[in-house]
Parts: C-alpha cells; structure tokens; sequence
C-alpha cells in the first residue's frame, strides 16, 4: 500500500506544484515542512487536512482510504475565476455568489491557519 507521503508528493507533482509552491498554500515559508510530509509514513489529522486543502483533495484520499477526489478541481493559481465559472454554470451557485464573493473566497484560501481564525473571529464565526 502507498504511504501517505507517496500519495501527497503524486498529488502535488500531478497538479505541477514544486515543495515551495505547496508549502506557500499551506502558509509555510520553508519547502522543509512538505519534504518531511513527503517521507512520512504517518501524519497527524491536522497536517494531512492542511495538506489536502492546499492540494484540494479529500484527506481521505490523501489517508488511502477510498475517496473520491472533489469532482471540480479548482486549482490555486490563475484558472480559479475559470474553475468557478464552470461550477457556476453547472449549478445553483451563480445564484449565490457573486463575483466579489468568489474573489473573497479565492483570498481566503490562500491564508494560512492563523490568518483564517483572525477572520472567522472578526466575522463571529468562531
């Protein structure tokens, strides 16, 4: 069976992303922290929830448990308004989101754990 570091190093090789550019999306500064998950036999639920957010993919996946990856995958670079879009026109949600809604959403996830709460906090979410 694949470890879960094989599983998370073919993911973000699949999706064309470096150690560098992996660790930013999880708001680490060092590629370190991702070549460690990458040699990993085990991770704790926080890192590989983390991981598959940056990677957007179920953490089941990621843990070898057999899940589906999401059916829309919205990449984190330039495509999200394109990824959107699609989803959009695909169902209900263009009549939920707005533009601006969307781009909040796109910021968002581009924020590291602290940042979140800070938000989530401010908003009375948390």
């Amino acid at each position: 069976m694949e470890s879960i570091g094989r599983r998370i190093r073919n993911e973000r090789e699949r999706q064309g992303l470096t150690q560098d550019e992996l660790a930013r999306k999880m708001g680490y500064k060092n590629r370190s922290v991702v070549s460690t998950m990458e040699a990993a036999t085990e991770l704790s639920l926080k890192k590989v929830k983390k991981v598959a957010a940056a990677l957007n993919v179920d953490p089941g996946y990621l843990m070898g448990y057999p899940s589906k990856k999401a059916d829309v995958e919205i990449p984190f670079d330039a495509d999200l308004k394109k990824a959107f879009e699609k989803l959009i026109a695909e169902s209900y949600v263009k009549q939920v989101l707005s533009d601006t809604e969307i781009a909040i959403i796109k910021r968002y996830r581009e924020l590291n754990d602290d940042q979140k709460q800070m938000i989530l906090k401010m908003l009375d979410l948390k």
